[in-house]
């Protein structure tokens, strides 16, 4: 499968939300794809005011992932826990 399946928390909403993320996408793609969803989701578009500071952290490695990476060339595989910050 070219997608992988994720558990997002989003700091700004103070929830969690399942993603699905093409294996192929930058995470600076990821991430303006999260902020147009959740925002969609929300109804609510001033949740993010300064998306360029926006990070995503990958709980079990414990570390920020690079926005010139893609989501596989980040190692992030299906059921991993991302927090959006």
């Amino acid at each position: 499968m070219n997608k992988v399946l994720v558990e997002l928390y989003c700091a700004a909403t103070i929830k969690k939300y399942d993603m699905w993320f093409p294996k192929s996408m930058k995470i600076r793609e990821v991430i303006n794809q999260l902020i147009e969803q959740i925002e969609d989701f929300e109804n609510n578009n001033e949740l993010f005011q300064n998306t360029d500071n926006i990070m995503l952290y990958l709980y079990e490695r414990q570390d920020v992932l690079n926005r010139d990476y893609t989501v596989e060339q980040c190692g992030i595989v299906s059921g991993q826990r991302i927090m959006m910050v």
